[in-house]
This record gives structure tokens, C-alpha cells and sequence, in this order.
């Protein structure tokens, strides 16, 4: 069973959802994009998310050791 949330970040909310089979949250990428840029838009944001996780990508979560990567690499 999986674990729904919402989680804040810059006072935006953050959906997540906890993955019992493999032990991560998974985190929207839209909604962190739109946090980090203070984006009221999703369209715009979701050109931020094309950046974070590449093309082609099938869905709007990412585990949370993918982002903390493009973190550590994108914003020093």
C-alpha cells in the first residue's frame, strides 16, 4: 500500500507518495519545479520538469536520489 502526502517546500505544496515495494518517496517534479521558481503556472513548470528528468519521461514523480542529485549538481 502507498502513502499519500502533501509536503511543503518555499510554502508551496509538494505532492509525494511513499513507495512500500522499493522504500522511496516519490516527489512531483511539476509542483518542486514550481516551487524552486515561484511558477503559478504549470505549463511553464512542466518545462522546468523536461530539464530535471529528461524526455520522454512517462510520469510526473521522480525518486527523491534523483533529485537531491540535480540539486547538488545545479545549484552551487
Amino acid at each position: 500500500m502507498s502513502k499519500k502526502s502533501i509536503r511543503f517546500f518555499n510554502d508551496r505544496e509538494v505532492r509525494a507518495v511513499w513507495d512500500e515495494e522499493h522504500s522511496k518517496w516519490w516527489f512531483s517534479a511539476t509542483d518542486i519545479v514550481r516551487a524552486i521558481n515561484d511558477e503559478e503556472d504549470y505549463v511553464k513548470a512542466g518545462g522546468g520538469y523536461t530539464e530535471l528528468v529528461g524526455k520522454g519521461e512517462p510520469k510526473n514523480l521522480i525518486p527523491w536520489d534523483k533529485l537531491a542529485d540535480f540539486f547538488n549538481k545545479n545549484l552551487k
